[in-house]
């Protein structure tokens, strides 16, 4: 709806629970998937404006899908479930 900068997008993942921003290409920092595995952490990095869409950003994303993907998800959908009934 409205342009999205990715400074903003950025700053924004920083605070989001569950993710870690490692956006450094000029050191060599971004996520790998051999970094993810074993966490329940989402890395995601590489994040800049994306020229083919209007008002798009690009962004990588690494995480370890067996352990987030599968188990961590259906414990979180579940607390929250849980936590709705109260």
């Amino acid at each position: 709806e409205r342009p999205l900068s990715a400074a903003r997008a950025a700053a924004l993942l920083r605070r989001a629970p569950g993710v870690r921003l490692i956006d450094d290409p000029g050191r060599g920092a971004y996520p790998l998937p051999i970094q993810a595995a074993g966490q329940d952490d989402v890395l995601v990095g590489r994040l800049r404006r994306d020229e083919s869409v209007k008002r798009g950003l690009v962004l990588w994303v690494s995480g370890d899908n067996l352990r987030k993907g599968a188990a961590t998800n259906a414990v979180q959908i579940a607390e929250l479930l849980v936590g709705c009934g109260r």
